[in-house]
């Protein structure tokens, strides 16, 4: 045998895997065509009985599917091979009366020597394989398909928040990918191979009719044989025929079976049995006992009965004893679990309660925006967002969880910081959102809402809607361009909320790599991490990008001599960041378009102002305040119908204190100071708020 495979030419082709297949594909087209001797037809049953039998071990060993995953067109395959061998043999049935010693053998063996005895079996056989195991796999194999490929959703958002949240590597997301896809092809591709087996065994029907009318003509037309020796020749030599070719389709539908029922365990089907029916030890010996009473029927040949029944009622007690014992065990651990949770230290607990910096909670219809199978995007927003963020504010935005709640509507979700809701909206992904960016004068037909991100007035409307939508002004964009910019602007306004020591500390390792100095002139010696932090904070409450540390740290060097105010420095460094400032709250045209205070409100603000533990706070009388307030919001109001971002322009001195006031009250108010807008910059006045007693209305100019 080592010889033979040692021969170059055996080696050869068992090394080429590539060309066996079209050699099986190419030989059972050829049987088709081509009459093989008797001898041939033996080595090609032997063949086939051969895969037949390694594919039925092959699915019963195995644990995963997709250890097997060419099983669908290794059936294909196969069929083809088998049907080119039934047509082989009949061929060689019908002219010569012979078709080997294989199917001789089957035929005398199975008819005993009684043809009706013979045809019998036959029939009982292909109709077990076509009626109940070509038809249940076939049905199995459908189910199996549809369910896989709806749930594969679910598995890949599954697989995207684990890779969002770092508890897998992009490389394993990708193999957990793939074995995805290729799970999906799989069952899609089992529904259809389960019909080539049954597909089999109705033309093995067909074939065996054909056989034995042809063949009893043949025997006494052409032969010269009578009705009984034909008969009894060609129906012989049908069955053998019938059989050699049923076995083969059997084992294929018994394995196709094991393959699609077995496909949600771990374990191969043999220990899966075994296991399972030894989890119900009550049942075997109930068995036992039942098959004792059958025993005591008359006639029943108690000699053979009575010892099984006490075998399996045997055999359930061990397992029994067996399973008592290892619930004890389990038990045992179980209590000796508690105990030690009893005893865990509060800093082992404490390990538990960590909180995600940022999450998005979903309804389950809006699954599919997470769903890269169903071309969602929204995984693929929220990276580019991180990145915008990172290159406008200057901090790295941590990973943003995702999950599914079904707690929530179907359609809502809810972004979360640190554990706290802060935003709830509700998208219609079946519609899109015409947003009115307060130039539209003419309504809608669609369902109004409030865009969540800015708050415009909008609409959801159905795609048919869009010209006539566009047409008048309305700004349209799907639904996961409204989460997207919905969380962004989020970030922007919460992005102090996510920088932390250690966030802070890796862009000061960065910026030293470059500029060991100007880091090593402060740090730790003239200030605290915390004093930075603090300043830097300051910077991004108000939008204010942190990018540029360089000019940071060079300003708070600059001035350390004067003051170590935190509140105080961040003000210096506004101005040393003017220009980025200026740009931020120019229009189109250049010019900075600002709300400005009467000298005598100015003067009223600066003498208010108190310390606090929080920093310099004005405190206002409360109709003071409710009168400044309401002045504020109205002319705000009136720059955002023409499209503008309102702007405050104050002293340098209430600067800081009056944006704490107003900065939760009127958050996409910007208040500046004249020293951080750059000197040759236009500035208009749009609105001068006085707070007069007389109740004349202010005036806008």
């Amino acid at each position: 045998m080592e010889a033979l495979i040692q021969n170059p030419i055996i080696a050869r082709f068992l090394k080429a895997r590539d060309f066996v297949f079209p050699v099986v594909v190419l030989l059972a087209v050829v049987m088709l065509i081509i009459p093989f001797p008797p001898f041939m037809l033996d080595l090609f049953i032997a063949f086939a009985l051969s895969a037949a039998f390694i594919t039925i071990l092959l699915a019963i060993s195995i644990t995963d599917p997709l250890e097997f995953s060419v099983f669908p067109t290794w059936i294909l395959v196969a069929t083809v091979f088998f049907l080119g061998l039934n047509v082989s043999t009949t061929r060689s049935i019908l002219s010569i009366a012979d078709a080997g010693l294989i199917v001789n053998t089957f035929g005398n063996v199975v008819t005993g020597g009684n043809i009706v005895v013979g045809a019998v079996i036959f029939v009982i056989i292909v109709a077990v394989n076509f009626i109940v195991i070509a038809n249940g796999t076939q049905r199995i194999g459908e189910v199996g398909a549809r369910f896989t490929l709806d749930a594969m959703p679910g598995k890949q958002m599954s697989i995207d928040a684990d890779l969002t949240n770092g508890l897998i590597t992009e490389d394993e997301a990708r193999e957990r990918r793939r074995k995805l896809e290729q799970e999906a092809d799989y069952y899609g591709a089992m529904d259809g191979a389960s019909r080539f087996i049954k597909g089999y065994a109705i033309v093995g029907i067909l074939i065996t009719l054909v056989n034995i009318g042809a063949g009893f003509i043949i025997g006494m037309a052409q032969n010269g044989l009578s009705a009984g020796e034909s008969a009894q020749i060609y129906t012989r030599l049908t069955i053998g025929d019938g059989l050699q070719s049923q076995l083969p389709a059997l084992l294929m539908s018994v394995a196709t079976g094991i393959m699609v029922t077995n496909a949600a365990s771990d374990k191969n089907v043999s220990v899966n049995i075994i296991e399972q029916i030894s989890n119900q030890p009550k049942a075997i010996m109930m068995a036992g006992g039942a098959l004792f009473l059958v025993a005591m029927v008359s006639g029943m040949p108690k000699l053979l009965l009575i010892p099984m029944a006490a075998i399996m009622y045997f055999i359930g007690i061990r397992i029994s004893s067996g399973s008592d014992r290892v619930k004890k065990e389990a038990e045992t651990k179980r209590q000796a679990d508690i105990a030690t949770r009893a005893k865990e230290t509060p800093e082992e607990v404490l390990g538990t309660m960590g909180v995600d910096p940022m999450q998005i909670e979903i309804g389950f219809s809006l699954v599919p925006l997470v769903d890269t199978q169903t071309e969602g995007d929204l995984l693929d927003r929220i990276t580019i967002i991180r990145k915008q963020i990172a290159n406008e504010m200057g901090i790295v935005i941590p990973p943003i969880r995702i999950r599914d709640n079904i707690q929530l509507k179907p359609s809502e979700y809810v972004v979360k910081i640190r554990g706290n809701i802060v935003a709830r909206n509700e998208l219609m992904t079946e519609r899109l959102l015409a947003i009115n960016p307060g130039t539209a004068e003419d309504e809608l037909t669609g369902i109004l809402t409030t865009e969540p991100a800015y708050g415009y007035p909008a609409y959801w409307i159905t795609e048919d809607d869009r010209p006539r939508a566009e047409a008048l002004g309305y700004t349209i964009v799907d639904p996961v361009s409204v989460l997207a910019t919905h969380l962004t602007e989020i970030i922007r306004s919460s992005a102090d909320e996510f920088l932390d020591r250690q966030n802070l500390q890796a862009l000061i390792d960065r910026l030293k790599e470059d500029y060991p100095v100007v880091v090593d002139e402060l740090l730790p010696d003239v200030l605290g991490l915390g004093d930075i932090l603090r300043v830097c904070k300051n910077l991004l409450a108000e939008r204010i990008s942190i990018r540029d540390m360089l000019v940071i740290f060079e300003t708070i060097a600059d001035h350390i001599g004067l003051t170590k105010d935190p509140d105080l420095l961040t003000e210096y460094v506004r101005a040393a960041l003017s220009r980025s400032i200026t740009k931020k709250i120019q229009s189109e045209e250049g010019e900075v378009r600002v709300i400005t205070l009467a000298p005598g409100v100015e003067i009223l603000l600066e003498g208010s102002l108190r310390q606090t533990a929080a920093g310099q706070y004005p405190v206002l009388a409360p109709d003071v305040y409710t009168k400044f307030m309401e002045e504020l919001v109205r002319m705000s109001n009136a720059i955002r119908d023409h499209g503008l971002r309102p702007v405050l322009l104050v002293g340098p001195k209430i600067r800081l204190p009056l944006a704490r006031l107003l900065g939760e009250a009127i958050k996409d108010l910007s208040v500046v100071s004249y020293a951080e807008i750059v000197p040759d910059t236009k500035i208009e006045s749009v609105g001068v708020l006085e707070l007069k007693t007389d109740g004349n209305e202010n005036q806008t100019v």
